[in-house]
């Protein structure tokens, strides 16, 4: 706390302080003082008294008693010898009657007197032994307690100096018969010349004494603490004005400068006059003010020496920031003119490939139904180099969406471990080609997942590929397993070459491989891994490695059960992949369906021709998407395959265009394309998405799908709301779909156990008695309605429980929340042309 006081503070408070140590000590020796000199002016005033009284017994001793003799002698009563006391105790007594001397008391301490009243008390017995003791002593002075009060004492020793003393104390014979007839003749003799017998004793109350010094104290204080605070003061204000001010000068100026806010202008503060005469002074606050106003100057050049600085760096700042810029338009441009260059070569090189592999394909089945099989190796071994090289360029396609932010996620339901065995199965070449063999450890129990399917099977396939790649008639083993509640892991092992730490290391960077002779002698690009791993992570997952060099590598991919896209408000519940047909009708009927294919590309109208026709289908084709819309209308095609990149017209106007048509809305349309916006296709009403060269076998699968069934479609819907019932069977009939109803979960279960299966149930989850998920749980339990499709119509907003409760239970989810009424029954109507009219 102290060091926080301002310095006029401190030394005021230091001067006071000093100050009341000063009048107390002050007033302690000052007392002691006043008392000595009290008791001294007492001794002094005693001293006279006695000297008075001893003056007054030698004068009447000398000149009086003499001249009283004979009357003495005549008059026995009378003593001459009490003369001369007589007349000191009457002198004394006068002087009693005076104001300064009428507490006095006056008393001849005698050892042995005559007059009892003068005999000595054991403390003046003392005094006169001092006194005997000491002849040399004049007086003794002191205090002493007589009859409980305190006393003051002054005693002068008596001694005998003349013969006439002894006329009355040698013996009783030689005294006055007067004296003996008083006194009697016990006391008062024996005395001797030159004996001191008496201590003259003058007694003061202490009281007095001390209220004399008291007094003088009183005096001496006042004088003392007057001249003493003046003096203070005037040196605090000297100080003050000295000192103090000029450094609270100092302080604010300075203060200016350590905050930073002192400029060049207000460091013109030390050279105003008040500050220029404070650094004339040769004191140390002047020595100080000098050394403040040399601060303040080079401060100052610094201050302006710095803004020039400051300047020439902003400016150079500024030009870098602008060549920065620059250099990142430029850099921002390369990239994207970079881009552009992949997207553009791989949309030029798959399109060759879709010809090579497309050909391939066809040219493999004609010369198997023609038992031309002596070309097939040379076919098959085209057919794989072009699926070779398509993988690469897919990967640097991949690669470069990544590199762009623009690839994307697609989420739809599957079941993990069908997908797996898919994979595998769709791997199995690349296993056995080793000479390798695989083991799958998959728990159907595991369930399913809410992900991008696609990318979910590039990843495995990648990892298994690159095990298969790497071992050489050994084992891989793919281990499926649930970690936590949310997550499961796939674990792809081999027994291959291994991999060193320091190869390790690299694994995941791009274009990487364990070494240059890796590359020569096993192929590839290095960049898959390097993709599968940034798939997984946009699906919130991750994959490891962990490997031993000549023992072989185990990959753990680590994915969620639900994938939630990062600006979507739910994922899309997608129907599960469609089944290949193993059977396809190889000549077409007479009433056989028409599909329109809309492309650019001469090679794709004659590979889809050919395919399509062998499978029983019409096919009429058009160059250019106005084309496409011109035929559209005036055949009325049962499909439509839609490439994107067009000249002129593109895909996307063109899907546009027949879905804003209410006569060609209701027409699938497949989009086969090489490029991979799915969800954009799937908002414009895109049928399915399929990517160039376009598996035969899907394609023909999804047609069969989406093929016209001469039964008609029967849908049950449940739902505890009349007026959502009437509405979709008034829809549903519209479209020559045999519509049934039931108000819960509960009178769906009857409806069912009643009445044939119908081809699909439309399911709303909020009803009273059984709600959907109970329906759901009761029919799934039900071996007979296992394949039943049910799509769940609800305005519920679903939390991610109630989509993990749904996951692969249900075939559709679709929410009301935030949709129209016509995208809503455009939605009803896609699900139900792909699940309502199978075969069963």
């Amino acid at each position: 706390m102290l060091q926080n006081l301002r310095i006029g503070t401190k030394l005021t408070a230091f001067l006071i302080i000093a100050f009341l140590i000063s009048i107390a000590v002050s007033g302690f020796f000052l007392s002691r003082a006043m008392n000595q000199k009290a008791e001294a002016e007492i001794e002094m005033r005693a001293e006279m008294l006695t000297g008075v009284m001893n003056s007054v017994r030698r004068y009447t001793s000398a000149y009086v008693a003499p001249k009283l003799r004979q009357q003495l002698m005549t008059e026995p009563e009378f003593i001459s010898e009490t003369v001369p006391a007589f007349s000191a105790r009457t002198v004394f007594e006068n002087f009693r009657k005076m104001p300064q001397f009428s507490s006095y008391f006056y008393k001849e301490a005698t050892l042995d007197p005559t007059n009892p009243l003068d005999k000595a008390d054991g403390f003046e017995q003392g005094l006169i032994a001092k006194f005997r003791d000491d002849p040399s002593l004049k007086i003794l002075s002191g205090y002493r307690e007589l009859n409980g009060e305190s006393l003051f004492y002054t005693a002068r020793p008596l001694s005998i100096t003349k013969g006439s003393c002894l006329q009355c104390h040698s013996t009783p014979e030689a005294a006055p018969k007067s004296l003996i007839a008083t006194y009697g003749s016990e006391h008062g003799f024996g005395w001797k010349m030159g004996e001191i017998v008496t201590a003259q004793t003058v007694y003061v109350p202490s009281d007095e004494i001390f209220a004399r010094g008291h007094r003088y104290l009183m005096m001496a204080m006042g004088i003392f603490f007057g001249v003493f605070a003046v003096g203070t003061t005037l040196l605090i204000l000297q100080i003050r004005r000295t000192v103090v001010r000029p450094i609270q000068r100092l302080t604010t100026a300075a203060r200016a400068i350590g905050s930073g806010a002192a400029t060049a202008e207000q460091l013109t503060v030390f050279d105003q006059p008040d500050m220029q005469q404070l650094a004339a002074q040769g004191d140390e606050p002047g020595e100080l003010a000098r050394s403040f106003q040399a601060m303040a100057h080079e401060v100052a050049d610094r201050e302006q020496n710095l803004n020039v600085a400051v300047r020439e760096r902003t400016q150079k700042l500024e030009l870098a920031l602008e060549d920065a810029r620059q250099a990142r338009r430029d850099a921002e441009e390369a990239n994207q003119t970079k881009s552009q260059f992949v997207a553009n070569m791989s949309h030029e090189l798959r399109t060759p490939l879709n010809a090579i592999i497309g050909y391939s394909e066809i040219l493999i089945e004609e010369a198997s139904d023609d038992g031309n099989t002596q070309y097939t190796p040379d076919l098959d071994r085209i057919l794989n180099s072009g699926k070779h090289l398509l993988a690469l360029v897919n990967d640097i396609l991949d690669l470069s969406r990544i590199e762009a932010g623009k690839m994307e996620l697609y989420l739809e339901n599957f079941p993990i471990c069908r997908e797996l065995r898919a994979v595998v199965d769709t791997a199995r070449p690349v296993i056995e080609k080793n000479q390798n063999q695989l083991d799958l450890v998959c728990d159907d129990s595991l369930g399913g997942m809410t992900g991008d399917l696609t990318k979910f099977r590039q990843i495995v396939l990648n990892l298994i590929s690159n095990a298969a790649k790497f071992t050489h008639e050994g084992t891989l083993t793919v281990t499926v397993g649930r970690q936590g509640g949310d997550q499961f892991t796939i674990a792809v092992a081999d027994t291959g070459i291994g991999m060193s730490p320091e190869q390790l290391s690299r694994l995941f960077q791009v274009f990487s491989q364990a070494d240059a002779s890796t590359t020569r002698k096993y192929g590839g690009s290095g960049l898959g891994l390097s993709i599968s791993r940034h798939f997984a992570r946009m699906m919130g997952g991750d994959i490891a490695a962990e490997s031993t060099e000549g023992v072989g590598s185990t990959f753990t991919v680590t994915l969620p059960f639900q994938v939630v896209l990062e600006e979507s408000s739910a994922p899309v519940a997608g129907a599960e992949s469609a089944e290949v047909p193993t059977n396809v009708p190889v000549a077409a009927g007479a009433d056989a369906e028409t599909i329109l294919v809309i492309d650019d590309d001469p090679a794709v109208h004659d590979l889809l021709q050919r395919s399509l026709a062998r499978a029983g289908y019409r096919v009429i084709v058009a160059g250019s998407g106005q084309e496409g819309l011109a035929l559209a209308k005036t055949e009325r095609p049962d499909f439509i395959t839609l490439d994107i990149m067009m000249p002129g017209m593109d895909g996307w106007s063109v899907l546009t265009a027949l879905k804003s048509d209410p006569a060609l809305k209701d027409i699938p349309v497949f989009v086969l394309t090489m490029t991979s916006e799915k969800s954009l296709g799937y908002a414009l009403g895109a049928a399915q998405f399929l990517t160039k060269p376009v598996n035969r076998e899907a394609l023909l699968g999804l047609l069969r799908q989406y093929a016209r069934h001469p039964a008609v479609c029967r849908v049950l819907v449940i739902d505890d709301d009349a007026t959502n019932r009437d509405l979709l069977r008034r829809v549903l009939e519209g479209e020559s779909i045999e519509t049934f109803e039931a108000s819960d979960g509960q009178s769906g279960l009857d409806w069912l156990a009643a009445h044939p299966m119908p081809d699909l149930v439309i399911l709303d989850l909020m009803m009273p008695n059984m709600d959907g998920f109970a329906f759901v749980d009761a029919l799934r339990k039900k071996p007979e309605y296992d394949r039943l499709p049910i799509v769940v119509l609800t305005a519920k907003t679903l939390t991610e429980e109630d989509r993990r409760r749904l996951s692969l239970r249900v075939e559709h989810i679709i929410e009301r929340n935030g949709q129209s009424e016509a995208d809503v029954i455009a939605c009803l109507h896609d699900q139900i042309c792909a699940h309502g009219k199978k075969e069963r």
